[in-house]
């Protein structure tokens, strides 16, 4: 904490709490932000935003995209519901 202010310290704190619950529940990011006691949901975005670089929102769509790109083959354009196909019968056409 160390050159750093006690509001500072504490936004932080509170971003580095929202990373973890974005990353670990499915809560939305509202109930996120009020459960890390902000009232305003903007107020907390742009504390976020200047922290991490990106909106709450796309912090977890990264994540979320970071987690299924390792399923899918190498320049491959499959959705994550194509992936792993063995078992499957085709239709008619194919």
């Amino acid at each position: 904490m160390e050159g750093c202010n006690l509001e500072l310290y504490v936004m932080r704190q509170r971003v580095a709490a929202a990373q973890q619950l974005l990353r670990d529940t499915l809560l939305p990011v509202g109930r996120i932000a009020r459960q890390l006691g902000y009232s305003n949901l903007g107020h907390r975005s742009r504390h976020f935003q200047r922290e991490v670089g990106i909106s709450p929102s796309a912090y977890r769509r990264q994540l979320a995209e970071n987690l299924l790109s390792p399923l899918l083959p190498a320049g491959s354009e499959e959705g994550p519901e194509d992936v792993g196909g063995a078992g499957r019968t085709r239709g008619p056409d194919g």
